[in-house]
């Protein structure tokens, strides 16, 4: 039998309907997240439900499904308590991720060359545009919102959703280390550099020149994080 407006469950508990309820938590998931990554919510900083939840407008139940998905990616953790906080950044970290992105986004910027149409290649321009214009102005926040946007459009040009929802969770770890040495950071003249490397590979098609380019970008991301906070 087919419900309209949500499970008989649903409506027999007074819930909204189970898509309604997806979309907002959807809505607080990103921008929980975005606080989290920018720093905008400290390391250990607990998430209380009925604050946030009257901050977006929203049920308690759709925000639990937000902190679960933050959970399941690292960035919320659950104290002695039983209450979600945010996780804490330890500079163990560092290594760790680059293990793993110097794995997967090489292999990214291959297929990317293999699977990208005419269109993704543009939008990777456009957004190296966007970040040079950042960059001229020594907005560093705003070319550090845009350095995510390189690497998520390069991944899910790929068109395996898999690859790039692992590289967007690395990635937001990365810019968690990123804002972490905000303070310290005082240009990103070189990133251009091996940004534009991975794109002009990519236009060119040359899976192993782009792998290379990328997995020197990973490189030096882990040498300048290393030098601002170790």
């Amino acid at each position: 039998m087919c419900v309209q407006s949500g499970s008989l469950h649903d409506r027999r508990q007074g819930l909204q309907p189970r898509a309604e309820r997806s979309t907002k938590a959807d809505e607080a998931y990103r921008i929980l997240r975005r606080m989290i990554v920018t720093l905008e919510l400290a390391p250990g900083t607990v998430i209380d439900e009925r604050y946030f939840a009257s901050q977006f407008g929203i049920g308690r139940t759709p925000l639990r499904e937000a902190v679960q998905r933050l959970a399941e990616q690292n960035l919320v953790v659950s104290s002695r308590h039983r209450q979600s906080q945010v996780a804490p950044v330890e500079l163990t970290d560092i290594q760790c991720i680059c293990e793993l992105r110097l794995v997967l986004e090489p292999m990214a910027a291959s297929l990317a060359c293999e699977r990208a149409d005419d269109e993704d290649i543009q939008s990777v321009r456009t957004i190296l545009d966007e970040y040079k214009k950042h960059v001229d102005a020594h907005d560093l926040k705003g070319a550090l919102d845009v350095d995510y946007e390189f690497h998520d459009r390069l991944a899910r040009s790929t068109r395996n959703p898999h690859l790039a929802d692992a590289i967007d969770r690395l990635n937001a770890h990365s810019q968690r280390l990123w804002f972490l040495s905000f303070r310290q950071l005082r240009s990103l003249d070189g990133i251009l550099e091996e940004h534009d490397s991975v794109l002009q590979a990519l236009a060119a098609r040359r899976p192993a020149e782009a792998a290379q380019a990328m997995r020197n970008h990973i490189e030096s991301f882990r040498e300048r994080i290393r030098g601002l906070l170790l």
